[in-house]
C-alpha cells in the first residue's frame, strides 16, 4: 500500500503551534549563510535545518581538518582529522536533519570572494565567527539592505555574539518584531532600533559606553582588544598579550585591572585559538538559534545586540548597546 508523504504543515506541526503559520512560512523561505561553521555556529546551523531554514555554509580559505577543528565542531568525528573541508562533512551531516529546506556548501578563496557574491544571493542572515574588525567591517558594508548579520566568536570557554537585526522591509538600523502572544492574545507590532557594525567597532570611548549600556561585559572587551587588532587572527609566537591588553585598556579608557592582572590576563589570552569546550558551543549555539530565528520570523522580542556566555560559572548575559543619539 503506497503511503504519501507528510505535508510542511505536518512536519511543522510544533512549531506552527508555536509561533504560528506565518512565523513558519518565513522561516522556510528563508536562507542563512553560516560563514565558517565551528563552535556554536555548528549548533546553530543543526538548529536552524531542523527549522526547516535553508542553510549555507561558507569555508572561505579551505584547510584540512585539525583536531582543534574536531573539539570546537559538534558536527565533526574523531577520524575527520585530516579530512579536506570541515564545511563538506558538516554539510553531509546535516543533509539527513532537513526535511524542507536546503543545505549547500560555498567555496571561496578569500573573504572578498564571499563578498563579492552576496549582491546575488541575499540571504536573510549572515551568522559570522573567526573575523577581525577589519573584516566584520567590510561584510557588513556589503550586506544586502535587508540582510541581519550575527556574529558569534569564543575565547576559551567564554562565548560572545553580537546582532545587528535589519527588517526586510524596513530602513535600516530598525527591526520591527510581534511580541509573544500573552494569555492567548495576539501583541501589536513594536520596533527596535539597532546601532551599525561600523558604529559598535568604532566606539573608543568604553566609559561613554558605559552610561549608554551600563555595566561593560569583560568578556566583550577581551574579544574587543584581540579582534581590533590587525595581527588577527594569526599572532606571532612572541606576541605579548598582557602588554597588548593593557594598552587596550588604557586606550578605551579602562583601568588597566579591568580584565586581571598579568597572571589572570596571561590566562585569559592564552585561551586564544583553543577551541571552546562542547558543553559551552551546545548551550550557546542553542540561545543563538533562537534569537537567529526571531530575527528571520518576526516573532518575539529579541535579546539584546550583546550576549554573552561563561561556561565556568554557567552565567549568560544579555546588554542593548542603542544607537549613539539615542
Amino acid at each position: 500500500m503506497a503511503t504519501s508523504s507528510p505535508t510542511s504543515d505536518q512536519i511543522y506541526d510544533r512549531q506552527i503551534r508555536l509561533w504560528g503559520a506565518s512565523a513558519q512560512a518565513r522561516l522556510l523561505s528563508a536562507t542563512v549563510h553560516v560563514l565558517h561553521v565551528s563552535g556554536s555556529l555548528s549548533e546553530l546551523s543543526k538548529n536552524l535545518v531542523l527549522a526547516g531554514v535553508s542553510v549555507v555554509l561558507v569555508e572561505v580559505s579551505p584547510a584540512p581538518v585539525t583536531r582543534g577543528d574536531v573539539a570546537a565542531n559538534l558536527l565533526l568525528r574523531a577520524g575527520d582529522e585530516g579530512a579536506p573541508s570541515a564545511a563538506a562533512l558538516c554539510r553531509d551531516r546535516l543533509l539527513p536533519m532537513n526535511l524542507s529546506g536546503s543545505v549547500s556548501l560555498a567555496s571561496h578563496a578569500t573573504l572578498a570572494g564571499y563578498i563579492d557574491s552576496l549582491p546575488g544571493a541575499a540571504p536573510s542572515v549572515v551568522a559570522a565567527s573567526g573575523l577581525g574588525f577589519g573584516g566584520l567591517a567590510e561584510l557588513a558594508e556589503a550586506l544586502p539592505a535587508g540582510t541581519s548579520l550575527v556574529v558569534a566568536d569564543s575565547l576559551g570557554p567564554c562565548a560572545l555574539s553580537l546582532h545587528f537585526l535589519r527588517d526586510p522591509a524596513g530602513e535600516p538600523g530598525r527591526f520591527k518584531y510581534t511580541p509573544d502572544d500573552v494569555n492567548g492574545k495576539e501583541q501589536g507590532e513594536e520596533e527596535e532600533e539597532f546601532p551599525g557594525v561600523g558604529e559598535v567597532l568604532a566606539i573608543e570611548d568604553y566609559a561613554e559606553l558605559k552610561g549608554r549600556w551600563g555595566p561593560v561585559s569583560p568578556i566583550f572587551v577581551a574579544w574587543a582588544c584581540l579582534h581590533s587588532h590587525p595581527s588577527y587572527p594569526s599572532f606571532p609566537p612572541t606576541f605579548d598579550f598582557p602588554s597588548h591588553a593593557r594598552s587596550f585598556l588604557s586606550s578605551r579608557s579602562l583601568p588597566p585591572d579591568f580584565l586581571g592582572g598579568g597572571a589572570e590576563l596571561a590566562a585569559m589570552f592564552a585561551c586564544h585559538g583553543s577551541p571552546p569546550p562542547p558543553a559551552a558551543s551546545a548551550v550557546f549555539g542553542g540561545v543563538l538559534g533562537q534569537e537567529v530565528i526571531k530575527a528571520i520570523s518576526g516573532k518575539g522580542k529579541p535579546a539584546g545586540n550583546v550576549l554573552t556566555y561563561d561556561a565556568v560559572t554557567g552565567q549568560c548575559g544579555e546588554s542593548r548597546v542603542p544607537p549613539k543619539n539615542k
